[in-house]
């Protein structure tokens, strides 16, 4: 991506090229646009209709030169996602999708021309990271999904008062009764 325009004009005539825009959009997103940030940006289309999240990923793919990757839905690797600190992910807005066999880490980045992410990167994981782009938000729920608690998982038992302790083992109890005798009728 050439320096000299913004990223919204850039993104824009990917758009247009992309035929999910006519020209006159691309005229009056660009004057509107141009000195906006590009999640407002990214936000804006997908949120007023305007294009679509494939047309996105497919214009940000051929902005970035680098293949484009949907994040929503798709199930990270813990074990891979763990690797990284979860402020770091955050503020560089990437996530990790695989290691291939030749030991490269794949990347889902919002940027992923950023000179020095590959070196920061490596400094989690001796890995070689090469890039997808991704759409800004969506990267970041997908790493805030990832790190948030599960709301059916309980406290350890030793962060419970007694009573609740109690009251846990007397609960499972009761449900490995159930579970046995249900078992027993089959």
């Amino acid at each position: 991506m050439t320096k000299s325009k913004t990223f919204v004009h850039h993104l824009c005539d990917s758009l247009r090229l992309h035929g999910a825009i006519t020209a006159e959009q691309h005229k009056s997103m660009v004057e509107e646009f141009s000195d906006q940030a590009r999640l407002d940006f990214e936000n804006f289309l997908v949120t007023e209709g305007l294009v679509s999240r494939a047309k996105l990923l497919e214009s940000l793919s051929y902005v970035y030169k680098v293949p484009s990757f949907d994040t929503v839905g798709y199930f990270f690797d813990h074990y891979l996602v763990t690797r990284f600190d979860k402020e770091f992910l955050g503020r560089k807005n990437i996530i990790p999708l695989s290691v291939d066999d030749d030991a490269v880490l794949i990347m889902i980045a919002a940027v992923p021309d950023d000179p020095t992410l590959a070196e920061e990167i490596m400094t989690y994981v001796s890995w070689e990271p090469t890039f997808m782009v991704g759409m800004y938000q969506d990267i970041q729920d997908a790493i805030d999904e990832y790190y948030d608690e599960s709301l059916t998982i309980y406290p350890p038992d030793e962060e419970l008062p007694d009573e609740e302790r109690e009251e846990r083992v007397l609960e499972e109890g009761n449900d490995i009764d159930r579970i046995a005798k249900s078992s027993n009728q089959e």
